[in-house]
């Protein structure tokens, strides 16, 4: 039997659960951490052995904006159940929450419509850090913010008097992470004062002025949907057509000074996007991207725009060898391309809304997962060694793998291991707890 597993400290923990592998391996599955740990095992013999376990992970932390059910409506007097008709009878409310390694706590931000965004802004000259929260709010805790507002812990104070729409999407921009870039269904933001700037789809907020402004001085015309940000590049996708007065193709590049179209853009309509220090990766409903033809999913290199498609799949012209079906999240992980949906089908192979693409093939994540998935996060994990995990979110209730299935209630995260330090890898979905009355998690931003 496994006694146990401990960090830097004396104080040993039980592993949560432990798996027999073979003779010279055990999986000892611990409660959220990261880093090396010593690993106790005691076989019914009593001869004790100890290792590493380089794999675990410690004091993962991250904010997260989540869906809860409204409280205040009744189904005469039934219990619900299925969270779908309580959101299409009821609605539902946004809320912020935290999680802290053991599970999200809903924390004292409420507001009558969803979160859709969360970042968290670097520390101002007095060191106060903020978490700013995103949608299509318009009044929380009795504060007018108009889509965006900051939470430090006690206090709810607006940006400005807000925008005129809805945003989808933000991420801190610049080296300073005191900027923030917004997107979504929205042409104009106001300041303090009420004086207003004509913004397009893309607005900025700078923390430290207090002002809203431009990047670039452009105006990007159209829905920005999807952003992803690099330092001081930004990249918004969407249903755009101009930026100023360059034409654009649904994605658009700004590169710290001046705008850019990406060759002749795509076809459809981006909803997800991940850049790396090199390439970007576009997802959603889309089939073209320059000239090439795509399912769903590209990759735009610095110069050309490429199809992700599964090489064997093309062999054998027998199915549609991209995604099959639209792509709402993506993530990078090394050299894994993560893409997530409403889709059957990857690279011509069975795919439950999850898989990954890597050195031209697609493949699921084991089993998947039974609803859509709309959002997927890499959060940052100190003292990481080996391994790592996903955060997957959506509109699911059950995630598969080797195991079996598993009930997940819309959040779970995906884990690839090298549990001894070896070359062995086991990967696995592990379901995260939601509080009472979350419905599903809509944005996650990581702790800095």
């Amino acid at each position: 039997m496994s006694e146990g597993a401990r960090d830097n400290s004396s104080i040993w923990q039980e592993c949560r659960e432990m798996r027999f592998v073979r003779d010279d391996e055990l999986v000892c599955l611990m409660p959220a951490g990261a880093g090396r740990r010593n690993v106790k095992v005691v076989v019914r013999e009593q001869i004790e052995r100890e290792g590493f376990l380089g794999g675990g992970f410690i004091g993962t932390k991250f904010w997260a904006g989540v869906d809860e059910e409204d409280t205040h409506c009744s189904a005469y007097g039934r219990a619900w159940l299925h969270r779908q008709d309580l959101r299409m009878l009821c609605g539902t409310k946004g809320a912020l929450a935290l999680w802290h390694g053991g599970g999200l706590e809903t924390i004292g931000v409420n507001m009558t419509t969803g979160i859709r965004a969360v970042a968290v802004l670097g520390p101002s000259a007095s060191g106060l850090q903020e978490v700013l929260l995103a949608g299509s709010m318009r009044v929380v805790n009795g504060t007018r913010v108009n889509g965006l507002l900051s939470f430090d812990g006690l206090h709810i104070t607006p940006r400005g008097l807000g925008l005129d729409g809805t945003v989808s999407r933000m991420d801190v921009y610049g080296t300073s992470r005191r900027k923030v870039v917004v997107t979504g269904d929205f042409t104009r933001a106001f300041g303090a004062d009420g004086a207003s700037v004509n913004t397009g789809g893309v607005a900025v907020w700078d923390d430290d002025t207090l002002e809203w402004e431009t990047l670039g001085g452009e105006v990007v015309h159209g829905v920005a949907l999807a952003l992803a940000v690099r330092g001081e590049h930004v990249f918004v996708g969407g249903r755009i057509s101009s930026v100023g007065q360059r034409a654009v193709a649904n994605v658009a590049h700004f590169d710290g000074q001046m705008w850019h179209a990406l060759g002749e853009g795509v076809v459809g309509e981006i909803l997800a996007m991940e850049t790396t220090t090199t390439d970007l990766y576009v997802g959603g409903r889309l089939s073209a991207a320059g000239r090439q033809p795509v399912d769903n999913v590209a990759q735009w290199d610095g110069k050309n725009w490429l199809a992700l498609l599964d090489r064997e799949c093309l062999r054998s012209k027998s199915a549609v060898c991209g995604v099959q079906g639209e792509v709402l999240a993506l993530a990078v992980v090394g050299q894994y391309l993560y893409a997530g949906g409403s889709f059957s089908t990857a690279g011509g192979r069975a795919a439950a809304n999850i898989a990954r693409f890597f050195s031209g093939r697609w493949e699921a994540l084991s089993g998947g997962v039974d609803g859509n998935v709309r959002l997927i996060a890499t959060v940052r994990i100190p003292l990481l060694h080996e391994g790592f995990c996903i955060y997957v979110a959506g509109d699911f209730d059950l995630v598969t793998d080797a195991r079996g299935a598993h009930l997940a209630r819309g959040l779970a995260r995906w884990c690839v291991n090298s549990a001894t330090g070896g070359s062995s890898l086991v990967a696995f979905w592990e379901p995260l707890a939601l509080p009472s009355g979350v419905l599903a998690v809509r944005a996650i931003a990581s702790q800095h």
